[in-house]
């Protein structure tokens, strides 16, 4: 997205276009070393490093383009949404962060230059800070899916690990059976092999079809 920006700093801004480009070469030279330096260790420091990183570039950019008079400010309501989908923020830092974001917008405004379009500004104001509580509804949404998911995947592992107790109980009782049995019946078919073959002497037929049904 920040290259898309480039081009459209460019055509709509060419007297700035140098400076705003040193801003954005900025961000992304902030964004590759977060991305080589992150880990699962650090994941949520870079992270936030991203975001602030990106927030600060559009604050930039915003005061070089008329301040609250800027169509750049739709870029803190792209970050404010987007930071839920692209990074698993919970409610604090989706509201922290998107707080931080609309005081960079509202505070240069206030104390720049006078406010010739009240209304204007107000409504930019109103979608900004309708953005902040979207963003933290999104953010405590997504951290209520997330643990019912870990939550589920910990139901799940657990009721597996006891359907294979059972499976292996299963396997060693059947086992077990199978042991008890072959012991006593293996003692038995050799005198009765030895018998059918008249070592203890002859068998009368209604013996002999007794012993081998056995």
């Amino acid at each position: 997205v920040n290259q898309i920006f480039k081009v459209v700093d460019y055509l709509a801004y060419r007297d700035r276009f140098q400076w705003f480009l040193l801003i954005r070469l900025a961000l992304d030279a902030a964004l590759v070393l977060a991305w080589f330096r992150v880990d699962l260790g650090n994941s949520q420091r870079w992270r936030r490093v991203c975001l602030i990183a990106t927030g600060a570039m559009l604050s930039c950019v915003i005061n070089g383009t008329g301040t609250y008079h800027s169509d750049y400010y739709v870029g803190f309501l792209l970050i404010m949404f987007g930071m839920n989908i692209l990074f698993p923020v919970n409610q604090r830092e989706a509201l922290t962060l998107s707080g931080i974001f609309y005081l960079t917008y509202l505070i240069p405004a206030l104390f720049g230059r006078a406010i010739d379009e009240p209304t204007f500004f107000a409504i930019r104001n109103a979608f900004l800070v309708s953005g902040v509580f979207i963003s933290a509804a999104s953010g405590g949404l997504g951290e209520r899916i997330r643990v019912q998911e870990f939550l589920s995947r910990h139901e799940l592992r657990k009721a597996y690990d006891q359907l294979k107790e059972l499976d292996e109980a299963k396997s060693q009782f059947f086992s077990n059976v199978s042991h008890e049995l072959r012991t006593p019946l293996t003692l038995m078919l050799a005198p009765l092999e030895s018998m059918l073959q008249g070592d203890r002497g002859p068998l009368a037929e209604a013996q002999r079809q007794y012993l081998t049904t056995m």
